[in-house]
């Protein structure tokens, strides 16, 4: 099934690209300042002082080279673990301007077939969960030899808005039945229940419904585990609705004492689909939770919207580039091996559409071309640019 799925979202993107303006470089958005000098990230000094209320937006321009985990508190563990016509009136959007995006046309076929798995009793839950997961951003992205970035992200979040749509009362009627009945067990029986029950919460959170966002308020609020808390969170993470950032404050206030739990906090919003992730990053980094001489804590936040956020991490404006090398030079003053694991978010830079490219290999460059580089990130950003 997923591979169906992967196969089938990619000839979707593959058309996305083939039909974009030819103005625009390899089906991709046009990119902002491509053509003008590397841009700092302002506030980022030479000392580890100025870093946390550092960092807010693109500023200076300088010439540049061409172009199941711990329990907790009252929780007890997490597990390792409609029609066509109307998709367009989601409430999920896809792109810059948060525009709601266009149904996408799925073969009846495929989607009769992900109903007939859905409501299928015989089979076990957690594979169920399993093959109506849709591959990832980064997945596809591996599958291609030139990232679409734009219409990998546009493609995947169509297919899933859609989806929701068309087997609405499908996911709503199976997230039902596999409501937990009881206190929390961790038995793999369990835990398969609780992935296809939250599964079903991310695709109908896709329809902009309030009863549904209100089921997943009580279940983010009455979660006896940590899996069906942060299943919740993460929905709220991508919403756009004003309990979005209400839903946020409720769950770092209820876990700021537990650094494990904050750092999953710090990065489903660093990896929220949302058009604004980076400001939200840069806020966050100013946050009183946030140290930056904390390694876990930079892994959550700033390398899980590097590493994890495609879409936005590699946004038109390059402005993502910038706040990579602005924070790989920042942090190599100090843990030198953080900062190289940090760069690993650009080792795909070949494989970008050209303007991009540009832009990413400018940082990489930047960041070599540094006085003071540690030899950690020499060797790492030397192998990339050979």
């Amino acid at each position: 099934v997923q591979e169906y799925s992967t196969k089938l979202m990619l000839r979707m993107i593959e058309e996305r690209v083939a039909n974009a303006d030819p103005g625009v470089g390899a089906g991709e958005g046009r990119l902002a300042g491509a053509g003008e000098g590397r841009r700092s990230d302002p506030g980022i000094g030479a000392g580890r002082d100025r870093i946390a209320g550092a960092d807010t937006g693109a500023g200076n321009h300088r010439g540049r080279p061409g172009g199941e985990e711990r329990s907790s508190g009252g929780f007890t563990g997490v597990d390792a673990g409609a029609g066509k016509d109307r998709a367009a009136s989601t409430g999920r959007g896809g792109d810059a301007g948060e525009g709601r995006l266009a149904g996408a046309d799925l073969p009846d076929e495929f989607v009769l077939a992900l109903r007939a798995l859905l409501l299928d009793e015989s089979l076990d839950p957690a594979f169920i969960a399993e093959a109506l997961a849709l591959p990832s951003e980064s997945n596809l992205a591996d599958r291609m030899e030139v990232i679409a970035v734009e219409a990998i992200h546009e493609v995947r979040e169509s297919v899933k808005a859609t989806l929701a749509l068309r087997l609405g009362d499908a996911f709503a009627s199976v997230r039902e039945a596999n409501r937990s009945r009881g206190p929390y067990r961790f038995e793999a029986e369990d835990a398969g229940r609780r992935a296809l029950k939250n599964l079903c919460l991310g695709y109908l959170m896709e329809l902009d419904d309030p009863a549904v966002r209100t089921d997943c308020r009580r279940q983010l609020e009455s979660a006896d585990n940590m899996t069906d808390a942060l299943a919740a969170l993460a929905c709220f993470a991508n919403s756009r609705r004003p309990e979005r950032d209400e839903r946020l404050d409720w769950f770092q206030e209820r876990w700021k004492d537990d650094p494990l739990v904050l750092d999953k906090w710090f990065t489903l919003q660093a990896t929220s689909r949302l058009s604004g992730a980076i400001h939200r990053v840069r806020t966050l980094i100013r946050h009183r939770a946030f140290d930056i001489e904390n390694p876990n804590r930079v892994r959550a936040l700033i390398g899980a919207f590097c590493h994890a956020n495609q879409r936005r991490f590699h946004d038109a404006s390059g402005e993502g580039y910038v706040f990579l090398s602005s924070y790989v030079l920042a942090i190599d003053a100090f843990n030198p091996q953080t900062a190289a694991r940090l760069l690993g978010a650009a080792s795909h830079w070949r494989r970008l559409d050209p303007a991009r490219r540009a832009l990413l290999r400018a940082e990489l460059e930047h960041v070599r071309a540094a006085p003071k580089l540690s030899k950690d990130c020499y060797e790492v950003v030397s192998k990339f640019l050979a």
